[in-house]
């Protein structure tokens, strides 16, 4: 498949599913952000998808869907610096957690992740997506 050149944000994606998604979207020609709260981790998966060819476009920014706020600002960065958004992959998750916490916003950490649905909402309310452009995808 062929997809224009457009810009991608992809939650999570340090490793596995999300890694190799961004990974075949900056092949295609997308501009890839890969967002994570792990500087040291998203920015090495960023080396290793451009190490192979550096024509491909993939940046890391930091991004902790723990925490609302930082969605926000997030989501308030990404609209100061770009037009639009073609794609927003949300590929976040917690698994067995080895106990009960909470996030800084009060959510259990296992359902703490909601951010990445607020992230959505963020992006549609600030004209980066479409209602046409959303749509919910699983990794």
């Amino acid at each position: 498949f062929q997809i224009k050149p457009e810009i991608a944000i992809v939650t999570g994606a340090n490793s596995g599913n999300g890694l190799e998604t961004v990974r075949v979207l900056a092949q295609k020609g997308a501009q890839v952000i890969l967002a994570r709260r792990n500087k040291g981790k998203g920015e090495a998966a960023c080396a290793n998808i451009t190490q192979g060819d550096p024509q491909t476009e993939v940046e890391f920014q930091f991004l902790d869907l723990s925490s609302l706020e930082y969605v926000k600002i997030f989501a308030e960065d990404f609209t100061a610096t770009h037009q639009n958004l073609g794609l927003l992959i949300n590929n976040t998750g917690n698994m067995m957690l080895p106990s009960f916490s909470r996030t800084v916003d009060g959510f259990e950490q296992q359902f703490g992740k909601i951010a990445d649905r607020v992230l959505t909402v963020y992006a549609a309310a600030n004209g980066q997506l479409t209602r046409r452009d959303c749509k919910q995808y699983h990794a």
